[in-house]
């Protein structure tokens, strides 16, 4: 692949009250879109393991269930403002930094940001980053090439 990537931050968000599995990956989407429109980091492909939030936000179709309609809306507008080229679903076993991640937000009980100086306490995350990104890469020239 002659595409490039690399992680520039990594998020892990807590979420004290009871939310479902979709909400907390809106919420974790528009924490990353946020953050990557502080940095200005374009182009941006977005790779996710929920293929429905991905499939929603790819043909701009709203959720069926009310509660999402508003994140789905506010991240909707966050991917058009900062430009996002692309959605992409990917499987959640190559997504293992992601997991990781969430497991140290969960048994934390608290919210992580790091930029990728700052590595020092997240190698169970980190160790996966090779793994997913050539993973990620392939999807994306695969994605492109179509």
């Amino acid at each position: 692949s002659t595409a490039s990537s690399n992680v520039t931050w990594i998020g892990a968000k807590f979420f004290e009250a009871a939310v479902t599995n979709n909400n907390t990956e809106y919420r974790a989407l528009k924490l990353g879109l946020e953050k990557a429109s502080q940095a200005c980091l374009t182009p941006l492909h977005v790779i996710g393991n929920r293929n429905m939030i991905i499939t929603q936000l790819a043909s701009r179709r709203p959720p069926r269930a009310a509660h999402l309609r508003g994140l789905h809306a506010t991240v909707r507008r966050l991917a058009d403002e900062i430009g996002v080229c692309s959605w992409q679903h990917h499987y959640r076993r190559y997504n293992k930094m992601a997991d990781a991640a969430a497991n140290i937000a969960i048994n934390t009980s608290a919210s992580h940001q790091v930029a990728m100086v700052d590595l020092s306490n997240w190698f169970q995350v980190t160790r996966h980053c090779e793994s997913d990104l050539a993973q990620w890469d392939q999807a994306l020239s695969v994605h492109i090439s179509i």
